[in-house]
């Protein structure tokens, strides 16, 4: 099975927090599945950014997990910049896989119904 797992905070053991997606993730490929990861650049939570060369779509393999950054802007605190970070989620790029949606916010919900439907 093809799974898409939409979370704007999810890390990995190189760029760190948010975990759970990356062990969701890997057990899945270890089952057998192919798993695509599908996060925001710029998140307080990790230590690491993505390396995103300018990109607006940036494809990374870890540990078998096909990770797809979408460019995001920085961001400090809870203010606008913040939720210009979230909205930016419309701009996933659809797979044809089940979706498994891993947000802690609203924002960006439209877009990944999107993709959903596909």
């Amino acid at each position: 099975m093809r799974i898409l797992l939409i979370n704007h905070y999810a890390g990995s053991p190189h760029h760190g927090m948010e975990f759970r997606p990356y062990y969701l993730a890997r057990e899945w490929v270890r089952a057998g599945h192919a798993v695509c990861i599908v996060a925001a650049s710029a998140s307080h939570l990790r230590q690491q950014a993505p390396v995103m060369n300018g990109q607006a779509l940036q494809q990374e393999w870890i540990d078998g997990i096909d990770y797809r950054w979408i460019a995001t802007p920085r961001y400090r605190g809870n203010g606008l910049g913040r939720m210009a970070n979230l909205a930016r989620a419309g701009a996933l790029d659809p797979l044809d896989a089940v979706a498994v949606r891993a947000r802690a916010h609203l924002v960006g919900v439209a877009g990944e119904s999107r993709v959903e439907r596909r």
